[in-house]
């Protein structure tokens, strides 16, 4: 693409999809040193997490109020930053530190990808989105990968502005964006 993203459907396994989607639901936010908008507010994650498991019902579980887990640098919503940190750091689970290393193997990135932060974002079936937005407050010098798991959905690649022409990508599962696309504004709806 002219935006320098990638797109690669049917990259991953069926069996790594479903390996990744129950880890980024069920273990990465019991990590305890992963944060999350419910940790923020004071609120522990594992009833509902333990909820869920029980009913496999979404909607009463109130795990539907999970929007996003972060693992690695975490990510301050409020700031806008990355705390880089030692001290502010949690762990990387080995699921993607291998994802990032296949993925460097596939685009041939080299230095080989070092999965240092990650940011899972939940998005509920019909009420789940995310609005134009530049990912410019991201430091790093490689490219930040996008994996998708679930339903499909529209992810809008623009230009740089919102009022710039977007590409419609139909998300399957793996959007790698090179570091100058990051500036780009992008949207999942």
């Amino acid at each position: 693409m002219s935006t320098g993203a990638y797109l690669a459907k049917q990259y991953l396994s069926n069996i790594f999809i479903t390996k990744l989607a129950k880890a980024a639901l069920l273990e990465f936010p019991r990590q305890s040193d992963a944060k999350s908008n419910l940790s923020k507010l004071g609120q522990d994650i594992n009833p509902f997490l333990d909820k869920f498991i029980e009913d496999k019902s979404l909607a009463t579980s109130g795990l539907k109020a999970l929007r996003w887990t972060t693992l690695g640098y975490h990510h301050n919503w409020d700031s806008r930053e990355y705390g880089n940190k030692d001290d502010s750091r949690g762990t990387v689970p080995e699921l993607l530190k291998t994802l990032a290393e296949e993925i460097s193997k596939s685009f041939r990135i080299t230095p080989m990808l070092n999965a240092e932060a990650s940011i899972c974002n939940y998005y509920p079936a019909n009420i789940g989105t995310i609005g134009i937005h530049s990912d410019d407050s991201e430091y790093c010098h490689h490219p930040i990968v996008s994996v998708s798991l679930g339903l499909p959905a529209v992810f809008l690649l623009g230009q740089g502005t919102r009022d710039d022409p977007c590409h419609e990508i139909l998300l399957g599962e793996l959007v790698k964006n090179d570091v100058l696309s990051l500036f780009k504004s992008m949207g999942i709806y």
